[in-house]
């Protein structure tokens, strides 16, 4: 159910088919059954669209969140950002409370976001993919660094929250070796 509200592109467009061949259907016969029908189909398609529109999902919570976190980066809001890390998530707490404090990040961008699923697990947790973008200072050298970004989420009651990161190199990705590694 949350695919289709998740994408709603597919029923949306056989809705509106349906409704274009209830309504020529109309227009040939002049009866007000298929008119009917025709007034029915639309209303269904605006159902559908405003499903899509209001119906929170887990996804777009996420995708909020990550651009809640983008934001938090950007203004240097240490305490947003611990709001959004799980109380399990020491690990990452950690790193944020360590390096944030030393950056002065001017621009954070997440881009090519995909969130997959695994709500078999105790607690429910989403991975999301995505290449990070920050634009700034840190310890004084101003730079960008453009990274992929493994971050891994966990659902703690109703709340989706980070847990884990895993900050990738695209040389590794790409399948070229690391310094260091053979």
């Amino acid at each position: 159910m949350t695919d289709l509200i998740d994408h709603p592109w597919p029923p949306i467009l056989i809705a509106l088919l349906v409704t274009g061949v209830l309504g020529a259907v109309f227009v040939q016969t002049r009866k007000s059954s298929w008119l009917l029908a025709a007034l029915a189909a639309l209303a269904i398609t605006v159902a559908i669209v405003c499903i899509a529109w209001f119906v929170p999902t887990d996804r777009k919570i996420i995708t909020a969140q990550m651009d809640r976190a983008a934001r938090a980066l950007e203004a240097g809001d240490l305490a947003t950002l611990n709001s959004l890390i799980s109380p399990n998530g020491i690990v990452l707490r950690g790193l944020v409370q360590q390096v944030l404090p030393r950056a002065k990040i001017t621009t954070a961008h997440i881009g090519d976001l995909e969130i997959t699923f695994h709500k078999a697990t105790s607690p429910p947790e989403a991975i999301a993919k995505f290449v990070g973008r920050v634009e700034g200072s840190f310890a004084g050298i101003q730079g960008t660094e453009i990274r992929p970004i493994e971050l891994t989420l966990r659902k703690e009651g109703e709340k989706w929250l980070f847990y884990s990161v895993e900050l990738k190199d695209y040389r590794e990705l790409l399948g070229a070796p690391l310094p260091g590694k053979p």
